[in-house]
């Protein structure tokens, strides 16, 4: 059984969007509603989204966020505009215990108004606690974001195939540029992004330094064997090989 949870948290003069895909997925499906104010409400809901998911086992999440935020995290709103900002690394653990405690992988979606970065969501040598993950890479309008999910959650109650599914949001809602990544497509983004931010000269030199410094202090100077371990562990072959722990770990 699906059961859609709409997380909420927008300034006091926006519409609110979340809550009208809330009342309209209502009408059809198992729905949850929450319009929260800080951190520590978002994170109580989120408990309380991983408790009953562990107690229920007929149940499959849909997580869906509606908020300002950007590609560090989400922006949380309270009654006098205040600004609490949550990070998508403080965020993943949740997911993880969700997944470990259910060995369900909820899927994921992040409406922000800035879009988001994938990969942020995606943590290193920890499986991926995700079944997918749905959102766009672009800033998303008011309507768009109504109605392009609207048509989405319609489309997942009504079992239609999920690739014609975002194809027919994308027709619909081209200025959405929607997307939504399996567990395969989340690991290439997150292997890209990860060579692309740390295999370079500058990270590698950084990272160089800091773990000569480290073994220095540790045995006062730096053998053969050590330094060719570094050779090895900066190297791209060193990259391939730690991609493959990280793959391993994802799928576990």
């Amino acid at each position: 059984m699906k059961k859609f949870y709409f997380i909420q948290s927008l300034k006091t003069e926006d519409p609110n969007l979340g809550e009208q895909i809330y009342t309209h997925i209502n009408q059809r499906s198992e729905s949850a509603f929450f319009n929260v104010k800080s951190k520590d409400e978002l994170f109580e809901k989120l408990n309380l989204i991983l408790d009953e998911l562990k107690s229920n086992n007929i149940i499959d999440g849909i997580i869906h966020f509606h908020t300002h935020g950007n590609e560090e995290g989400i922006g949380l709103f309270n009654d006098e505009n205040k600004l609490e900002f949550a990070k998508w690394k403080d965020l993943r653990p949740v997911f993880r215990d969700i997944y470990t405690s259910t060995s369900k992988k909820p899927m994921i979606s992040i409406c922000a108004c800035k879009g988001f970065n994938i990969s942020k969501l995606v943590p290193h040598f920890e499986p991926c606690p995700y079944d997918y993950i749905t959102g766009s890479f672009d800033p998303i309008g008011f309507n768009d974001s109504v109605n392009g999910y609207k048509l989405f959650y319609d489309g997942i109650i009504d079992v239609i195939d999920l690739t014609e599914n975002i194809k027919r949001v994308n027709q619909n809602f081209p200025k959405m540029n929607f997307a939504c990544f399996n567990s395969d497509q989340i690991f290439k983004i997150a292997e890209v992004a990860y060579r692309n931010s740390e295999m370079v000269s500058e990270k590698i030199l950084i990272r160089r330094t800091e773990f000569e410094r480290i073994i220095k202090n540790e045995f006062g100077f730096i053998n053969m064997q050590q330094k060719l371990f570094l050779d090895f562990a900066l190297s791209e072959n060193g990259t391939d090989f730690y991609m493959e722990k990280f793959k391993e770990s994802f799928y576990q």
